[in-house]
């Protein structure tokens, strides 16, 4: 199924426009090869659900999108310090104190001196983390349902696949985000 914005860019007028950034980031051009490849549409519609996927969580665990990216990492992670918060996250010292303020104030982290006075560890609610677990539970198990029939070959070309993805959109940042600020892979 082609997109509003594909259908609006396939115009053969010299004075189209571009449409702007899809919902996965990527500019299209009218001169871009439309209809763009299938796998490219399902890209765009998994970043989409992806975004609806994390606002739904937001909304159900009372917190804004920065709060729950610090809630993913620290339930990777575990404790870490504001800095090391700060710096997973890409914000100031002085953003990730907010962030950290609202966590603390519906219950999702606590501050914690742990070795020292000056050394400030930021620490995930137990119960926090099982709820967003709980939240995505359904979305897991319907993942699990799906590929359960795939053979470890089909899991292997499919894992390949996702890994070029995922180099590709971490160029893509690095290159939007400046060469001083390199965009590290996801854990795993």
């Amino acid at each position: 199924m082609k997109s509003k914005q594909a259908d609006n860019l396939v115009s053969s007028d010299a004075d189209a426009t571009p449409a702007g950034p899809d919902p996965a980031g990527v500019t299209t051009l009218p001169d871009a090869g439309f209809p763009p490849p299938r796998h490219v549409e399902q890209l765009r519609e998994i970043a989409a659900l992806s975004q609806r996927v994390q606002h739904g969580l937001a909304r159900e665990l009372e917190i804004n999108g920065t709060a729950l990216d610090a809630m993913e990492v620290l339930s990777r992670e575990g404790p870490l310090t504001h800095g090391a918060l700060a710096e997973r996250l890409r914000v100031t010292p002085g953003a990730v104190t907010g962030v950290i303020n609202r966590l603390e104030a519906t219950g999702h982290a606590r501050r914690e001196h742990r070795t020292d006075r000056r050394t400030l560890w930021v620490v995930p609610a137990e119960a926090s983390l099982r709820r967003a677990g709980e939240l995505m539970t359904p979305l897991a198990a319907e993942l699990r349902r799906r590929t359960a029939d795939y053979t470890p070959e089909e899991l292997a070309l499919v894992e390949r696949f996702l890994d070029d993805v995922a180099a590709a959109y971490r160029a893509g940042a690095e290159s939007l985000a400046g060469s001083d600020e390199a965009v590290p892979p996801a854990a795993g």
